[in-house]
């Protein structure tokens, strides 16, 4: 082994111990020590021994590897002896003339106990026993790092954010200024205690207690707040008006003097909640009392007539898919894809195209967001994640209370699902449209078991699903003309908007027989799902109130 790669071990040991209290007592002093070995210890490192090693007493060497070493240090610390460096002289002086001695007798009763062979040429990690496994662990670790986490050696697919590449946390903007500055702290740390407590001209003594370096790491993502007990005590938590508001109903039940009216009657908000939201924005009325209205007007049905698959199309509202997934039965996000692609394979038995719409969660200054931004406040603080196939699925509650996590996600349905067409075509004539689902939400493609395509006709900037759509509606008609055909298209979507809007825009279609827009969810209980027929809704308003839906449906949204 070269000199130069000696020196760069001992540069890179002091490198990956950045900000530890105790590096910085104890790195210089590996680093001298390493710096200082004798001649024929530095000459094992040359020849390519990288354990530590040190001249017993006796004529024969030793290696002595000091994080895993089961011969000399355990047979000598393991009976009573010195584990960390002694203060007292008398001790570390008696620890320095007596290991060896406590070493060769404890090897000694265990060869003639025949607990253990004798071999002292050969170090018990460098037994073929040991080195198998010590390599199926190393296979282990690479293939769970590639897999499950986020692989830091793939610098071409690295985020550009500081994350954790074991859960995929992104750090935040300053926490990850604190880890990137962390090796300078440490090296600055190291210098002012070799200065200050090893230098020969200084008086600091070498066991004065360090100063915290201050560095804040992943753990700091979650502030808490101190709490002053009765006693005087301080402890640190969470501090959650709404938890406050729960524990004093719980009081109700354990103590006589205080009652639910009691708390009840003070607010726990400085506004009035029956017009104002805590933040102070105003309430909103229910929006989905005009669906319902609408939806009094025809016959709700479970099942819809047969149709040809060849002149069907579903459009579906994709991110109202993916939440209604159980995410319990899925341990990684590549479950989650999998399931993904079972639920398409199924709509394949009564349509041959599905199209999967996704809104945009990428935009800021627009009214959507500031929507969504307001709904989400009430939430805990958010956590990003970097997604990766292998990778667990978090908490989905929390996980999707992030407008960067749900757009991280559709990406990465969309990347997946084009990677993966063999798994989900069985059948041809088959084909999967994907709008929003791809690293440019303006991008609409169409999948299916030969290729993948881009629809530039569909190219879309919209924010929201519920109008993008509708050019899809528009966009399935115009086909069904091109072929000469009257077809049908079924709109599955949970949002109130979208019926509105189908109804009103049914008067476009031309070659469109039947619309059915099919809401509702299903459980182990009972299956609420029903199909609503637009055509039939279209045709019993009159033109005018069917023109004017939109804007009364806007004023009802205020």
């Amino acid at each position: 082994m070269a000199f130069g790669l000696f020196i760069c071990i001992l540069f890179s040991q002091c490198s990956l111990t950045p900000y530890k209290n105790n590096y910085s007592r104890w790195t210089p002093v590996y680093l001298l020590d390493m710096l200082n070995l004798p001649t024929e210890a530095e000459g094992l490192f040359f020849d390519g021994f990288l354990l530590c090693s040190s001249k017993s007493w006796i004529v024969q060497w030793r290696l002595e590897d000091m994080a895993t070493e089961k011969t000399v240090i355990k047979d000598s610390k393991g009976d009573g002896g010195i584990v960390c460096l002694p203060r007292k002289k008398a001790s570390l002086i008696r620890w320095n003339l007596t290991r060896h001695v406590l070493s060769q007798i404890t090897s000694a009763m265990r060869a003639r106990a025949c607990l253990v062979q004798v071999d002292d040429q050969c170090h018990d990690e460098a037994k073929p026993a040991a080195m198998k496994r010590d390599e199926k662990h190393v296979q282990d670790l690479i293939v769970y790092i590639t897999e499950n986490m986020t692989n830091p050696f793939d610098v071409d697919n690295h985020p550009r954010q500081l994350i954790n590449i074991s859960t995929g946390f992104h750090a935040s903007h300053d926490i990850e200024d604190s880890l990137l500055k962390s090796v300078k702290t440490g090296r600055t740390k190291m210098k002012i205690f070799v200065e200050s407590s090893v230098s020969t001209d200084k008086a600091g003594s070498f066991y004065h207690p360090i100063q915290i370096s201050g560095l804040k790491t992943f753990e700091d993502m979650n502030p808490k707040v101190q709490l002053k007990c009765k006693s005087g005590q301080v402890e640190k938590g969470h501090l959650n008006p709404e938890l406050v508001f729960r524990r004093a109903l719980s009081l109700t039940k354990c103590i006589d003097d205080v009652s639910v009216e009691t708390v009840l009657s003070y607010p726990i908000c400085p506004i009035p909640t029956a017009l104002f939201h805590d933040d102070g924005t105003m309430r909103k009325t229910n929006k989905s009392d005009l669906a319902h209205e609408l939806e009094n007007l025809v016959r709700s049905v479970p099942n819809i007539p047969p149709f040809d698959h060849s002149a069907t199309v579903l459009i579906r509202d994709g991110m109202s898919l993916v939440q209604s997934f159980d995410v319990k039965r899925m341990s990684t996000f590549r479950d989650l894809a999998k399931s993904y692609i079972m639920q398409v394979q199924s709509c394949f038995r009564f349509t041959d195209k599905v199209v999967d719409v996704f809104d945009r969660y990428d935009t800021e200054h627009s009214i959507t967001s500031a929507e969504r931004h307001r709904r989400s406040a009430t939430t805990t603080t958010q956590t990003v994640y970097h997604i990766a196939e292998g990778r667990t699925v978090q908490d989905w509650k929390k996980f999707l209370s992030s407008n960067k996590n749900k757009q991280v996600l559709i990406t990465f349905l969309g990347d997946y699902l084009s990677s993966n067409l063999s798994d989900m075509f069985q059948e041809e004539n088959k084909c999967l449209v994907l709008a929003g689902a791809f690293s440019n939400p303006e991008i609409v493609r169409q999948l299916s078991n030969e290729h993948v395509i881009d629809l530039p006709d569909l190219f879309c900037s919209h924010e929201k699903a519920d109008t993008r759509i509708l050019l899809h509606v528009i966009h399935s008609d115009k086909i069904f003309q091109q072929l000469n055909i009257r077809g049908r298209i079924i709109v599955k979507c949970s949002d109130t908007d979208v019926p509105v809007l189908c109804v009103h825009y049914f008067k476009v279609l031309v070659s469109t027989e039947q619309m059915w827009f099919l809401t509702g969810s299903t459980n182990f209980l009972r299956d609420c799902r029903r199909y609503r027929p637009i055509h039939e809704l279209s045709k019993s308003l009159s033109p005018l109130l069917a023109n004017i839906l939109p804007a009364v449906h806007a004023f009802n949204w205020l």
